[in-house]
């Protein structure tokens, strides 16, 4: 296999989701959104979790999709964002779903998106 450095990252996974919300100065939740997430570990050993909007991980696809040129990456079905949903929950566990399976792809390219 390829030899990688110690900082780059050697699995990232989707480990849940959390409902936020947005307050005003007044207390009022004004809207809500969703955290994801995410438990990345390097090749090096170093493990740490972090926190990602949906708007966050498009702009990431986005700037992926300019940096590598990549069919995978231009014609992996990134979940849309939808504003409406009749079913809330179900929409959030297909993000959920799509963005482990598009960590994967990236995972998977010899030469990584920075």
């Amino acid at each position: 296999g390829v030899n990688r450095p110690r900082d780059e990252i050697k699995s990232l996974e989707v480990i849940g989701m959390e409902e936020r919300n947005v307050i005003n100065a007044k207390g009022k939740v004004t809207s809500t959104y969703i955290d994801y997430t995410l438990s990345v570990t390097s090749y090096g050993g170093v493990s740490y979790i972090c926190y990602k909007r949906y708007s966050a991980l498009l702009d990431f696809h986005k700037s992926c999709k300019k940096k590598t040129g990549c069919s995978a990456i231009d014609n992996f079905p990134f979940p849309s964002k939808s504003v409406f949903s009749t079913n809330k929950a179900k929409l959030q566990d297909q993000r959920k779903n799509a963005f482990q399976l598009y960590f994967r792809l990236l995972l998977e390219l010899e030469n990584r998106p920075t």
